[in-house]
């Protein structure tokens, strides 16, 4: 069943200070036609994947690593519109891309802060983008969808493999995502 025009608003409005600027992104996005239509797709493509990402916990309750699968799938997609299709743009380095040039600041340093090595050094956007890459990759080739948990609550999560502590949540994760997906089909209205 297609995806109403209510629904793209009622995914991206909590994501904006003000209805009416989710109003207006969402309706400017959505007059594009191609060929010049990118914002638009990378509109629909972020609420495709970023909702799946939302949906995983009532198929898979704790498996976080799915959920990062497919914001990271989704980061890769936008990262790989936003250059124009980018067909020659790897897969971990439009994943670095999507998060050094298309999540704004302070989402971006937010992010970068958010993951720090077992000796709590932030790693930065590009190594915490490496580190979701790395379990993307796990989820996409290795089947392994339980070895990464985010923040929970108040508790950092430490994980062996990626060695890493996660200060963020689940939440705070697909908000920093949807920011980058929002800045970048803004560059392209």
């Amino acid at each position: 069943m297609p995806i109403l025009m209510t629904d793209w608003f009622a995914f991206y409005q909590p994501f904006f200070p003000s209805s009416e600027e989710a109003r207006k992104f969402v309706d400017d996005c959505e007059a594009q036609s191609p060929p010049s239509n990118v914002a638009k797709l990378i509109m629909h493509q972020g609420q495709r994947l970023v909702s799946l990402a939302q949906e995983i916990p009532t198929i898979r309750p704790s498996r976080e690593s799915l959920q990062v699968f497919f914001l990271i799938v989704c980061a890769e997609a936008i990262a790989k519109l936003d250059a124009s299709g980018g067909a020659a743009l790897g897969s971990r380095r439009a994943v670095r891309d999507f998060f050094s040039s298309c999540v704004p600041d302070p989402s971006r340093s937010r992010f970068g802060d958010g993951f720090t090595s077992h000796s709590h050094t932030p790693l930065g956007p590009q190594g915490a983008a490496d580190i979701l890459y790395d379990v993307r990759c796990d989820v996409a080739h290795k089947g392994n969808y339980w070895g990464f948990t985010l923040k929970h609550g108040g508790t950092p999560m430490l994980t062996s493999a990626p060695p890493v502590i996660a200060h963020l949540t689940i939440e705070e994760l697909i908000q920093i995502v949807v920011h980058g997906c929002i800045a970048a089909a803004r560059r392209h209205l």
